[in-house]
């Protein structure tokens, strides 16, 4: 089992959030879960945050999508600022979508951010690959409990 190289954290500012930890929850189980021991050397954390409807103003560390390596930690984190619109309205399915996106964003942004530094020592494809892997089969036993268990 991996140590946990991907991480969610999600600033929430209505009760319509709290549906949006249980979900993660799973995600970060069923990747912690599935994912290899390592992809190198680099990365210990990528951090993958969501801010939910918050003011977002001019200084913002939210208008950066992608937070500054820290060498010390290994880590880095990228930011997503969700909007009700786009993520309340939708079915739990769609919802479930948005996260696996984000996840397989998150890495592709680290990835383009990073390659430029040859001393970081990370396989983004493997852990890309891995991810994706994970995540659809996430999806597909979601749906399919779904189907054999309707509410």
């Amino acid at each position: 089992m991996a140590e946990k190289i991907i991480g969610f954290f999600s600033v929430m500012y209505s009760k319509f959030d709290a549906d949006f930890s249980p979900v993660t929850k799973s995600l970060s189980v069923s990747l912690e879960t599935g994912l290899k021991e390592t992809y190198g050397t680099g990365l210990d954390l990528l951090l993958i945050r969501y801010r939910f409807d918050g003011e977002v103003n001019e200084f913002s560390e939210w208008l950066r999508p992608v937070s500054n390596y820290n060498k010390k930690d290994k880590s880095i984190s990228v930011r997503f600022v969700v909007r009700h619109k786009d993520f309340h309205n939708c079915t739990s399915e769609k919802r479930k979508i948005y996260l696996r996106n984000t996840v397989l964003n998150s890495i592709d942004l680290v990835k383009q951010r990073l390659i430029k530094n040859k001393h970081i020592a990370i396989d983004f494809d493997l852990l890309f690959e891995d991810a994706k892997a994970i995540l659809d089969k996430w999806l597909i036993e979601d749906m399919r409990s779904k189907l054999l268990h309707p509410n």
